[in-house]
């Protein structure tokens, strides 16, 4: 028989951490999911992201909009002259709906994609949830506004497009053309929850790319509906967008 004192117990479990690095290969951006409850029963899991390169460290309070900057190599060590995101909640979508899934994003979750799906179906526009004209996309957001009037205070709809507006000074031109001044956009769409940034030309020459559908191989069996004259046609989608002036959402972030 031994004299050794026997071993201690063993330490109580602590709420567990788990680790992820990002999967961009040049990233030292880091992902942490902290389970909070021991045992690992907490569905809710808190994830932060912060970045051990010392880049895009003005964004901190915000982790998304650090994640985004920093995977694009934006503003990676001095704030930019303005920034502005009206943060909505992400909403993923099911199928063809992106057009949809944004309308209910704008509305914060109500009205929801189904019932803008059942109204776009109810007038002819879609058979999927597939939109491919802006001007009936604009029919479902201007309905949606006029249902929910006491909700969108702010949510006023305006045809003005881009090249009329602030951008469109003398000025302004210049510098985009000679490169010393950009504009990036923050968006949301139905295929992540992550905050994606874009350059605004990026956007605008991918829009106006958007010349003809082809069929999705997994939809290959259904019937879509395409707009008088296609999805490059007047009515279509390409080089046209909705502009939204003076929405103001839940959480603004402004710097």
């Amino acid at each position: 028989m031994s004299n050794n004192p026997p071993p201690p117990p063993p330490p109580a479990s602590a709420p567990s951490t788990t680790i992820t690095t990002s999967t961009t290969q040049r990233s030292s951006l880091v992902e942490l999911k902290c389970d909070l409850a021991s045992n690992n029963n907490n569905p809710n899991l808190i994830q932060l992201t912060f970045n051990t390169s010392g880049e895009c460290t003005w964004a901190t309070q915000y982790p998304e909009i650090q994640k985004a900057c920093y995977l694009r190599r934006i503003c990676q060590f001095a704030p930019p002259k303005e920034l502005r995101v009206q943060n909505v909640t992400p909403i993923l979508q099911t199928g063809p709906t992106c057009g949809l899934t944004a309308l209910s994003i704008f509305f914060e979750g109500s009205p929801s994609v189904k019932t803008f799906l059942d109204m776009a179906r109810a007038r002819g526009y879609t058979n999927n949830g597939e939109m491919f004209s802006a001007r009936q996309l604009n029919d479902l957001l201007a309905q949606g506004l006029e249902n929910n009037r006491h909700l969108c205070e702010y949510k006023t709809v305006s045809h003005t497009v881009i090249d009329e507006g602030w951008l469109d000074d003398s000025s302004t031109r210049k510098q985009l053309r000679n490169g010393s001044i950009f504009y990036y956009v923050f968006a949301r769409h139905g295929k992540t929850k992550n905050l994606a940034l874009w350059s605004l030309r990026d956007l605008a020459h991918s829009n106006a790319n958007l010349f003809e559908f082809c069929q999705p191989i997994s939809h290959a069996d259904e019937v879509f509906v395409l707009p008088e004259g296609g999805i490059a046609g007047s009515n279509g989608l390409r080089s046209q967008f909705i502009m939204i002036e003076h929405y103001r959402a839940r959480d603004e972030i402004v710097f």
